[in-house]
């Protein structure tokens, strides 16, 4: 089922127009944040893949998913500064385990907003990381500052492999 998935995605590609296929992008990397077990790096690799073939832009799929990127941080750490502690004392969520936001806010307090740069690099915790700094209350302007440049950069990096996979894809085919 996964394979007949995969073979027909390059028709659904060519059947939709562009701008929705970044905002499909956008979507994948905010919910990545979100619900961590979406995998949004392998959305963001196929659309960078995409634009190796020629498909799409490399401006289009860096800006859409670096937006999504910092939209999905953005959204947790709002959460975790509103509600603080309260949010995780009341329940213990299914995606967000207690214990996880514990450590990663004693993170926080070792390494302060340095670990929201390297949150991007940081795969399987970083929604954890963006809710704990939140909750830790570290200043808002930086953090989210910190959250671009790791998110930029993060996505600079899937986007030119991706890219260079789809821009080689003749070479790949005949090995």
């Amino acid at each position: 089922m996964f394979n007949e998935l995969i073979q027909q995605l390059p028709s659904f590609i060519e059947t939709y127009n562009n701008p929705f296929i970044y905002i499909l992008l956008c979507i994948s990397a905010i919910l990545e944040n979100l619900i961590p077990p979406v995998p949004g790096d392998i959305v963001t690799a196929f659309g960078a893949f995409l634009v190796g073939t020629g498909k799409l832009h490399f401006v289009g799929v860096y800006v859409s998913t670096t937006i999504g990127s910092v939209v999905g941080f953005t959204f947790l750490f709002l959460i975790g500064k509103l509600f603080g502690k309260e949010i995780i004392n009341k329940k213990n969520f299914t995606l967000f385990k207690k214990e996880a936001i514990l450590r990663s806010e004693q993170w926080i307090q070792t390494y302060g907003v340095w670990l929201v740069l390297a949150n991007r690099f940081l795969p399987g915790i970083r929604s954890v990381i963006s809710l704990s700094a939140g909750i830790s209350n570290i200043p808002t302007g930086i953090t989210l500052l910190f959250s671009f440049i790791s998110s930029s950069v993060w996505n600079l990096i899937i986007i030119y492999l991706g890219y260079s996979l789809g821009n080689n894809w003749n070479i790949v085919q005949t090995r």
